[in-house]
């Protein structure tokens, strides 16, 4: 029983890395900047559009916005599969983290029929 203790903490101290990390990466990426962006400010990341994918600055934007996306929906599925036991470590997160990153997730979590919002 004690193998599988130590075996369990090992494991888990790599969901806390990675809760820590994805929480950082938001937090860093949404903190408010005193110095000037290319035509975005930090905090507001925005949607990329068929015409700015076009330019290099809406290339940075769509990836930015893919990266924001990826991070918060890690998170959210190290909530349901582990949340118990990331209470601490996800509590802390979120009350830490802006709620800015997670107004593009919302909407695919709650709209009905979506792969999101399945119980799978």
């Amino acid at each position: 029983m004690r193998v599988w203790n130590d075996s369990r903490k090992r494991i888990f101290k790599h969901y806390v890395a990675a809760c820590q990390a994805y929480f950082r990466f938001l937090i860093l990426r949404f903190a408010p900047s005193s110095e000037p962006s290319h035509k975005q400010e930090r905090g507001k990341p925005t949607r990329p559009t068929e015409d700015a994918e076009n330019s290099t600055n809406g290339k940075r934007n769509a990836r930015s916005y893919d990266e924001n996306i990826t991070a918060t929906l890690r998170l959210l599925r190290l909530l349901v599969k582990y949340g118990a036991l990331l209470q601490d470590v996800l509590s802390e997160g979120f009350r830490a983290t802006p709620s800015s990153p997670w107004k593009d997730v919302v909407p695919q979590v709650t709209t009905p029929g979506s792969p999101l919002s399945s119980p799978s």
